[in-house]
């Protein structure tokens, strides 16, 4: 295998560990993992998983390219009050 490969493998699994550590934190369901022979590897995964999510959010929440969901002015600054009502939403 390839260097690129296992580059593209290891971000496919740090996505995914990504998706769990949202739905854990989102709305309270978590995989079960039962602790055995290879149970620390799993965890260790999801852990990772919950530090990545972390660093992301953090990057959101100070970025400009991302913003909260609502209705945003025409002029498409989100840092303007949105009291527009002929705005548009942000999905």
């Amino acid at each position: 295998m390839s260097v690129s490969g296992l580059m593209r493998y290891g971000a496919e699994l740090t996505i995914v560990a990504m998706l769990l550590a949202a739905l854990r934190r989102e709305s309270g369901v978590a995989l079960a993992v039962n602790v055995g022979d290879a149970g620390w590897i799993i965890e260790r995964w999801l852990l990772w998983g919950e530090r990545c999510y972390d660093a992301f959010r953090r990057y959101a929440k100070r970025s400009s390219y991302f913003g909260k969901i609502g209705i945003v002015p025409k002029t498409g600054n989100l840092n303007e009050p949105a009291g527009n009502p002929t705005g548009f939403f942000v999905f």
